[in-house]
């Protein structure tokens, strides 16, 4: 998600929801003093230690199973901060609070199965290459961990599912 700045390493970034929605008049490069928490349980296909890494502007906090993996408890400008933990195979919670103060804002959480200590490496003067098959969470499509449906979300789908053939039926 981003307002505004460098931005994450992935591209195609989301706005963030105040901009998405047009609450309180709020356009791009605009947004400032804001939080954010996203909650969820992931799976993890296999036990490894996996490095997760928050690429923000300004602090966050990212918890799995109510453990600190890493933070940034202050102002900063668009970067990197990485942690490690080794996850056993199965689902795991996690939490990642964010915030912004002034000026640019973004965040992106991505991870890769290893221990790494950064996101990449010079392979030679002035090339970088990426360490790892770095892949946001949550896009189980492009091979990143795959967040698991809350059973809330699973109920209004089912629910969406019946309206739809109960609409069907009463058309045939």
């Amino acid at each position: 998600m981003r307002d505004s700045g460098g931005g994450g390493r992935f591209g195609g970034d989301a706005p963030f929801g105040v901009i998405a929605a047009g609450l309180f008049g709020q356009t791009a490069g605009n947004v400032d003093n804001l939080s954010m928490v996203a909650r969820g349980t992931i799976l993890v296909p296999e036990t490894s230690p996996y490095t997760f890494v928050v690429n923000s502007d300004d602090g966050f906090e990212l918890s799995i199973d109510g453990a600190v993996i890493n933070k940034a408890d202050y102002g900063k400008g668009t970067g990197d901060v990485l942690g490690s933990t080794l996850l056993s195979a199965g689902e795991h919670t996690i939490q990642l609070v964010y915030w912004d103060g002034l000026f640019d804002g973004s965040v992106e959480l991505f991870a890769a199965p290893g221990e790494w200590t950064w996101f990449d490496r010079e392979v030679s003067p002035g090339v970088w290459v990426p360490n790892a098959e770095w892949r946001l969470v949550g896009d189980s499509a492009n091979g990143g961990l795959a967040l698991v449906p809350e059973p809330a979300a699973l109920g209004a789908l089912a629910v969406a599912g019946i309206t739809l053939l109960a609409r069907r039926r009463r058309k045939a």
